[in-house]
This record gives C-alpha cells, sequence and structure tokens, in this order.
C-alpha cells in the first residue's frame, strides 16, 4: 500500500511535468504502480481484510468434534463424581 505522502508527491511530480519513468526512478516505485495512482481520481484507501479462522482453533475443533457426548461426558463427569465418592 502506498503511503499518502507518497500518493502526493507523485502527482505533484507529474504537475510538475516530470514522465511516469523519471517519477518512478525517483520515488522507487514502479511505473506501473506510478501510472496507477496516476489515473486513480481518489485517494488510496487501506482495504480491510477477511479474518481467517486461526488454524489451532481449527485443529482443536476437529479434536473435539471426533468425539460424541458419551466420550465427552465420560472425560469430564465420571472423573468428578469419582473423586466425591458418589456413584453415578
Amino acid at each position: 500500500m502506498i503511503e499518502m505522502d507518497d500518493w502526493f508527491m507523485i502527482r505533484e511530480l507529474h504537475a510538475q511535468g516530470l514522465s511516469i519513468t523519471a517519477i518512478s526512478d525517483k520515488t522507487g516505485y514502479d511505473r506501473k504502480t506510478v501510472r496507477k495512482y496516476l489515473n486513480s481520481t481518489t485517494t488510496p484507501e487501506q482495504k480491510q481484510r477477511a479474518k481467517k479462522e486461526s488454524k489451532r482453533f481449527a485443529s482443536v475443533w476437529c479434536a473435539i468434534a471426533a468425539f460424541d457426548l458419551n466420550d465427552i461426558y465420560n472425560l469430564l463427569v465420571t472423573p468428578f463424581f469419582e473423586v466425591l465418592h458418589w456413584n453415578i
């Protein structure tokens, strides 16, 4: 993403009569990038990226999904009652 200052500088250099190649050499941006921002009518805005689900969460979710309700009950509830010496 180009900085706002650079966008204004590209437009100012073009207004001074510099060619796209000369602006590219001066700013370090590619000629196609310079041309793109000279042809744009609005200032550049940063786009919001779509949030991605973390890989760690996905792997944990797959592990949990592999259990059925009886397995979860046996893992979580049964040891609790055994510590209290309750018969269920």
